[in-house]
């Protein structure tokens, strides 16, 4: 499984949180609208320092994410929380030079906004679709201001840890730090192309570490974690849930939380390859769990390295199936909204690899 290095940049590369990002959308044969704000540092009611930032779609029908994130160095490296609702066609409105986004009761009990914004500068580019069809794509550049209301609940009945984020009123409505944000038009859908492949560790690059996956569990609430450890990245486990929201309709949240943790242990001396992943106390990890290999491994066919001074050999053994068993304190990461996220022992479902070079 030479993909350990994609893995390793797709889960823990770059210092980003896991995100259910779906594939890329076939060719759009309709005008779409998009309002981006920028990504601004709030204070929640409950004191909590956040990053929020909206993203309004009108692409066939209409949808807002909102999202409310935190970095930090010790307790949990990122913390990540992504809310979608939909919403009707007339939310999101455009007309020379103006603009607003009123949502009214459509984010139900997570509240409301009203925001208006106003065109700064705009450019237009002419292109084709993935069908290519002839399409022009308009950025405008906009401030935004008005009122934000949102309740990050951990459920429609249920408040969280992080609060609301209340900023602005209607006699001092809020600028949103004063930066820009930007409406994107299409006549027929964005300038076709493909999508970049994911940046992956370079593969020439000596690595002594480990990798592991769990079991994904769940089905209203989908729920996967993962860990690495090695040259040249810090050890850390992230963890992953998707839950539908009971209200309104159609309305889902995403929460990542990324922890820092010691490297995981390998223990061959017994037999079957035993990984054992612990916690570091104090941060948004907790308890333990082991991954126990069914099968003697794959290993990989090995490829020249260098350390940036030597030159090496690099190898990898993959254990594909693997039991996954938590200790007696399960191994959990605890976010501010939502609750704590773990998986349930799996007899075949987790797998890890191991690398080492010479």
């Amino acid at each position: 499984m030479r993909s350990f290095r994609v893995l390793v940049a797709a889960v823990l590369g770059a210092g980003t949180a896991l995100t259910m990002a779906g594939p890329a959308s076939a060719a759009v044969l309709h005008p779409t609208k998009e309002l981006i704000t920028p990504v601004v540092t709030v204070t929640t009611t409950t004191g909590a320092k956040v990053q929020l930032a909206l993203d309004v779609t009108r692409d066939g029908y209409s949808s807002i994410d909102v999202d409310l994130s935190k970095q930090r160095k010790t307790v949990a490296l990122v913390e990540d929380h992504d809310w979608t609702f939909d919403l009707s066609n007339t939310a999101l409105t455009y007309s020379s030079g103006k603009g607003a986004l009123v949502t009214k009761t459509q984010l139900g009990p997570y509240g409301s906004l009203k925001l208006s914004f106003t065109k700064v500068s705009q450019s237009t580019k002419s292109c084709r679709n993935d069908n290519n069809v002839a399409t022009k794509v308009t950025n405008v550049r906009v401030t935004i201001k008005g009122i934000v209301n949102f309740k990050a609940r951990n459920s429609a009945t249920q408040g969280s840890k992080w609060g609301a984020v209340k900023q602005g009123t209607s006699t001092s409505q809020y600028h949103f730090a004063h930066k820009y944000g930007h409406f994107i038009s299409t006549t027929n859908g964005s300038c076709g192309g493909t999508v970049a492949p994911p940046t992956t560790a370079d593969d020439s690059q000596c690595i002594n570490g480990t990798m592991w996956v769990g079991p994904a569990a769940g089905t209203t609430s989908i729920r996967l974690m993962a860990g690495a450890a090695g040259t040249g990245f810090p050890s850390q486990i992230q963890a992953l849930r998707f839950s539908t929201l009971a209200r309104p309709a159609n309305a889902s949240r995403v929460d990542a939380i990324v922890a820092p943790a010691p490297a995981p242990v390998v223990d061959t001396s017994t037999g079957a390859a035993l990984l054992t992943v612990s916690t570091r106390t104090g941060s948004a990890a907790s308890g333990t769990a082991t991954l126990t290999a069914k099968d003697a491994g794959t290993v990989q066919p090995t490829l020249a390295c260098t350390n940036g001074t030597v030159d090496g050999t690099q190898s990898e053994t993959d254990y594909d199936a693997a039991a996954y068993k938590n200790g007696a304190t399960p191994l959990t990461l605890t976010g501010n909204v939502g609750a704590p996220i773990s998986l349930p022992n799996s007899t075949t479902d987790a797998s890890f690899a191991v690398l080492s070079y010479s």
